[in-house]
């Protein structure tokens, strides 16, 4: 177990409301339409399930966004919408949980469709739901320079005040390679903290302070097989560590926890939380937020790391897209102590 007091912890999230994070990144609308298992369909060898309710939720770089604001971040966010329900809708959920239009650069694009997923859940009404299947609305886009040169303007206009920058990398064209060229010019000029969640292209973020992959986009990015062995991983975090000349490498483990890659150490932090695991939809989301905000405040990168375990075994709890707020984070903490 890591050598971090609950104190440095409870501190930290303390804190929390006054850092100020921007994001920048793909923003996806969550939906989520649960049922009830009722019979076979005589059409087809299928369930038919009698819709119970339609819930939506900030999702990919967008729940990034709601988890800072729910921790009580001063938050500040940077992309593109599509014009058209989803990109609406997605834009009203962010306003009402606190993203302030000031702090908020999202121009609606004409020839861009806001990307939804719609996740189907069904069961017995005395279970748990479960997913069925999902179905995605999703368009590639291919950023102008022009949004991108935009993007970064407004970042520069923000960088005074804020303490550091999230990227979320989905694959869906907002972070295009001129707009990650833009931000190693960026960093710099300013020496921000930029962290980076990439779900497909981690290794063209040389430079980047940190990044956060999960265990499968380490062995995708480097075209390796499964990793079942803490000295190959150790080697391999080392080996990335040096050759994308980053401050540190958070890589989630899932059920195994996560690893912590620095110059001159490496932690592996246990899996926090309950077996009893409902739904892992954003947890990566949940994660960068409370590490990149723990840096915020001035901790150490292995004070961050603990905190953003804590975080993410008690979102994973959750049903759908979900968040945390500072007081679940604290009873998190102490549950953690106890044990």
């Amino acid at each position: 177990m890591p050598d971090v007091s609950a104190e440095e912890l409870l501190r930290i999230i303390d804190k929390l409301p006054q850092t100020r994070i921007a994001i920048v990144g793909d923003l996806v609308l969550d939906r989520f339409i649960y049922g009830i298992s009722t019979r076979i369909s005589r059409e087809a060898p299928v369930l038919i399930l009698k819709e119970l309710r339609c819930e939506q939720a900030p999702g990919g770089g967008a729940n990034t966004i709601h988890n800072c604001l729910t921790l009580d971040i001063d938050t500040y966010a940077l992309s593109v919408l599509g014009k058209d329900d989803a990109g609406g809708e997605l834009l009203e959920l962010l306003e009402k949980g606190g993203l302030k239009k000031e702090n908020s650069f999202l121009p609606v694009l004409d020839n861009y469709a806001t990307t939804c997923k719609t996740r189907i859940l069904g069961g017995l009404g005395h279970s748990m739901p479960q997913q069925i299947v999902r179905v995605d609305t999703e368009q590639f886009l291919t950023l102008s320079r022009e949004y991108a040169d935009k993007i970064i303007g407004k970042l520069h206009e923000f960088l005074p005040a804020l303490d550091a920058v999230i990227v979320a990398d989905y694959g869906l064209g907002v972070v295009s390679d001129y707009l990650i060229s833009k931000l190693k010019k960026l960093i710099e000029r300013s020496g921000i903290k930029i962290i980076v969640d990439s779900r497909f292209a981690m290794l063209k973020f040389a430079g980047f302070y940190s990044i956060t992959p999960n265990i499968t986009e380490v062995e995708d990015a480097l075209k390796i097989p499964p990793i079942t062995d803490l000295r190959e991983l150790e080697s391999i975090g080392k080996k990335v560590l040096e050759e994308l000349r980053l401050n540190s490498l958070l890589i989630t483990r899932g059920k195994f926890g996560m690893s912590l890659v620095e110059q001159n150490s490496i932690s592996h932090i246990p899996c926090f939380g309950s077996d009893e695991v409902a739904d892992v939809t954003g947890a990566g989301d949940t994660v960068i937020s409370v590490f990149t905000a723990a840096l915020a405040t001035g901790a150490n990168t292995l004070t961050a790391a603990v905190l953003s375990n804590i975080a993410g075994g008690l979102v994973v709890q959750k049903q759908g897209t979900a968040t945390l707020t500072r007081d679940e984070l604290r009873a998190g903490i102490a549950n953690w102590q106890s044990n």
